[in-house]
């Protein structure tokens, strides 16, 4: 059973684009995918419309003033509040622990002892939250790119955002690198955010 992350990400398109990297499980195991609660082809959280998630996008999302904070904390909210009167009494219904549970109900359907589970990024945390709950019932586990449970959301955007940089500087090193003198990294990261600036100035025109 597979979960490639999110969360909110659906399992069953994309299992179906990336079997063929998957060829040497598939000589041994039914690969299977699913879509979560509230994603996809299960029964879908609605929130917001499309002209609602332009303007949200607006909304800066990592603010540097007090009024800054104020919009995305007041923005947060609405949406929040539009996907309680969009979606009903659903919203609380969809969670990691009670899509873990669906995951043992699927299990058990398939007719399977123990959950063979792939799990990718937020799907190594889905992973971990079935074993915690279903010790018993865990097969082989492959857990890659695999979040920490036991952080915040907030600290786990920290540490994401260090290993940005920490691939970027990577990246920026090996651009110098092959520039045969003409660069450096100083010049490198310069230039990228001269980009991203631009990009972010014509977005916005």
């Amino acid at each position: 059973m597979f979960n490639f992350g999110g969360p909110g990400g659906g399992g069953i398109d994309a299992l179906g684009a990336l079997a063929g990297g998957y060829a040497t499980p598939r000589t041994r195991y039914d690969l299977v995918g699913f879509d979560p609660r509230g994603v996809g082809r299960s029964i879908p959280v609605r929130c917001l419309t499309d002209q609602e998630k332009d303007a949200g996008a607006t909304v800066d999302a990592s603010p540097d003033t007090p009024q800054e904070e104020d919009a995305l904390v007041r923005e947060a909210r609405n949406d929040v509040q539009k996907c309680r009167t969009r979606s009903g009494r659903y919203p609380p219904h969809v969670s990691t622990a009670n899509t873990a549970r669906d995951m043992d109900v699927m299990r058990r359907a398939l007719g399977d002892a123990k959950l063979h589970y792939f799990g990718i990024s937020y799907g190594t945390w889905l992973g971990a939250n079935y074993a915690h709950q279903y010790p018993g019932k865990v097969g082989r586990l492959v857990l890659d790119a695999a979040t920490d449970p036991s952080v915040t959301p907030r600290e786990g955007t920290l540490q994401q955002v260090k290993g940005f940089q920490k691939a970027f500087d990577n990246f920026a090193a090996e651009m110098a690198r092959q520039s045969g003198g003409e660069g450096t990294v100083a010049t490198v990261n310069q230039r990228a955010g001269e980009l991203l600036r631009g990009t972010c100035a014509s977005a916005r025109t």
